[in-house]
């Protein structure tokens, strides 16, 4: 059942209302669930989600990398982003405002009044315009890593240093493998595909939580847990929160 969240518009200033459905998928990559099941799944929550979290544990991995590359195609084929629909063309330069081709209008200005002088089809007539590049449109929208139990802050009391460091993790597992083809082609057709990739690395909660006794009190969580998790409820259902696109539409 979705539920509503308010936010402002920073563009109108002005309140507006999404509705939002969060969604929670099984767990995948174990020794019960198929490789056709996990590909449905991770193709649907892509197809249908704005803000994907993917949760990972200790690190993001190669193989982290190449699932999602692989399986986010299925969600690229739901929607029938095929590569001949890759982009949006600008008009062609040879149309013209009436809406006739160039050929066309040629064949009837023949049939018309003979050509005025030079000087004043060039003033009559407007210039070409220069042919426009192609926009480029992402089929999906984020897709975020989120990293449970990482264990290689500087300071974690430090917030802003610790999202800081975030960042640099995400660069450098991004960073360029030119010495590498399949390990580059993994990273160019994720950025292909996503108009944002990010990463939160998530410290341990504390091992109180994990003991089967465990019965939800919040005092024995690790306080940096709790600070980071506020921070990234505010991150995912604040300013990042966006509607659902398919094919640039709302």
């Amino acid at each position: 059942k979705p539920y509503y969240v308010t936010n402002r518009n920073e563009t109108t200033g002005k309140d507006e209302q999404m509705a939002v459905l969060l969604v929670d998928t099984q767990g995948m990559f174990d020794h019960e669930t198929t490789m056709a099941l996990t590909a449905s799944i991770f193709g649907m929550s892509t197809l249908l989600s704005s803000y994907q979290i993917y949760n990972v544990d200790k690190r993001i991995q190669e193989d982290n990398l190449q699932h999602l590359a692989l399986f986010s195609e299925y969600g690229r084929v739901a929607i029938g982003k095929g590569p001949a629909e890759e982009s949006v063309a600008a008009p062609s330069p040879t149309e013209t405002s009436d809406g006739k081709s160039a050929d066309e209008t040629t064949a009837a200005a023949d049939s018309e009044d003979p050509p005025k002088l030079l000087e004043e089809d060039e003033a009559a007539s407007p210039k070409s315009k220069p042919e426009e590049p192609a926009i480029a449109l992402k089929p999906f929208q984020r897709v975020e890593f989120l990293v449970r139990d990482w264990q290689n802050y500087e300071d974690d009391e430090d917030m802003d240093l610790m999202m800081k460091e975030m960042d640099e993790y995400l660069d450098s597992v991004l960073l360029d493998r030119t010495g590498a083809k399949d390990l580059q082609e993994t990273r160019e057709h994720i950025d292909e595909t996503f108009e944002k990739v990010s990463c939160y690395l998530m410290t341990h909660p504390g091992f109180d939580v994990t003991k089967k006794k465990y019965t939800g009190q919040v005092s024995t969580v690790e306080p940096t847990f709790l600070k980071l998790l506020d921070k990234y409820c505010g991150r995912v259902f604040g300013a990042n929160l966006a509607p659902k696109k398919i094919k640039n539409r709302e």
